[in-house]
């Protein structure tokens, strides 16, 4: 039964550590949406290309968190099968 528990243990790690990084990631993209959009506000009032280019970045950054969440989900389902365990028998 000690194997079991064993088991279990390293994937509840795995999975706290793959949501510790992908919340992490999701932040940092946020952050800097949100960072890129001040700056658009505060130093560039007037209509021009510098604030749309800094709204197609921020646009980008926040569209970068879908593809975070998508390869979380997939870590998850990796974990949750026991694939790195099977893989470190051979």
């Amino acid at each position: 039964m000690q194997g079991g528990f064993e088991f279990e243990s390293r994937q509840r790690e795995r999975r706290r550590k793959a949501n510790g990084d992908a919340c992490v990631a999701v932040f940092w993209e946020a952050a800097m949406a949100a960072l890129l959009l001040w700056a658009r506000t505060r130093y560039f009032p007037q209509n021009g290309a510098m604030r749309l280019f800094l709204l197609i970045l921020a646009v980008i950054d926040a569209a970068l968190i879908i593809p975070i969440l998508i390869v979380r989900h997939q870590r998850m389902k990796e974990i949750a099968g026991g694939e790195e365990d099977e893989a470190g028998q051979y």
